[in-house]
């Protein structure tokens, strides 16, 4: 990766090269939980999630290494009133990765290639479960040394609440000027094998009364997306083709 800014500096990354460890065999799947939570009104409440989590093999290649990224897309249906010529078109939503969700494995750590029960997302319900929800699972295969970057990003951004815990640092990366070999630039240029697994929510995996654009439900408290769902972030009036 070669990039020059506006300003003339001149930053560069050192060569990758595209990982040869074969994929792992994944199966997404997921299953909804509860727990009592004390809601700011100091009244004890239920709190549903939907937990997607992840079996995996993983190839036994000695210069293997796995991340897997997770990201969501969901339907929304705006209001369409009783007698209307055309009811509002349907937008689909995406949400992106979270920072703070970093799986990671490295075989030749491990005793069993098997990954049996790992949680990738824990996610509160609500109402952007009335429609068709989908979890993309990636998988990426990469080389040690990426690997390494991903390490370090994760004993960063998860935090035990220990005192043992790795301080804030900034992470060195793989890109660098040109001009001055010590300034590294923030991120890490990758090539990495991808794969995408994915699995769907429907509505009646969730076994509690969500708010809806519907005309005649509970109408969500913010409820200006019903009318005009493009307004959400991340949403589009283009289905995906696999959705």
């Amino acid at each position: 990766l070669d990039v020059t800014l506006p300003n003339g500096n001149h930053y560069k990354s050192t060569s990758e090269t595209m990982p040869t460890g074969s994929s792992a065999s994944d199966s997404v799947y997921f299953d909804v939980s509860t727990r009592k939570m004390v809601s700011s009104e100091n009244v004890e409440i239920n709190v549903w999630y939907v937990n997607i989590r992840l079996n995996t093999l993983l190839s036994e290649a000695k210069d293997a290494r796995y991340r897997w990224g997770i990201d969501e897309v969901y339907s929304v249906y705006p209001t369409c009133w009783p007698g209307s010529i055309s009811c509002p078109k349907i937008c689909y939503v995406y949400q992106p990765t979270s920072r703070f969700n970093i799986a990671l494995a490295d075989p030749s750590q491990l005793i069993d290639p098997k990954i049996n029960n790992l949680l990738l997302q824990e996610r509160s319900v609500d109402e952007s479960f009335n429609g068709r929800h989908y979890f993309n699972v990636t998988q990426y295969v990469m080389n040690p040394e990426t690997y390494q970057y991903w390490k370090r990003v994760q004993e960063i951004v998860v935090k035990k609440g220990s005192i043992f815990d790795t301080p804030p640092a900034r992470i060195r990366g793989n890109i660098s000027n040109e001009d001055n070999p010590s300034d590294y630039a923030f991120g890490y240029f990758e090539a990495s094998r991808t794969r995408v697994s994915r699995v769907r929510v429907d509505r009646g995996y969730i076994p509690i009364q969500l708010p809806s654009c519907d005309y005649n439900a509970q109408i969500p408290s913010n409820s200006n997306y019903c009318y005009d769902c493009t307004i959400l972030e991340g949403s589009t009036l283009i289905e995906p083709d696999w959705f």
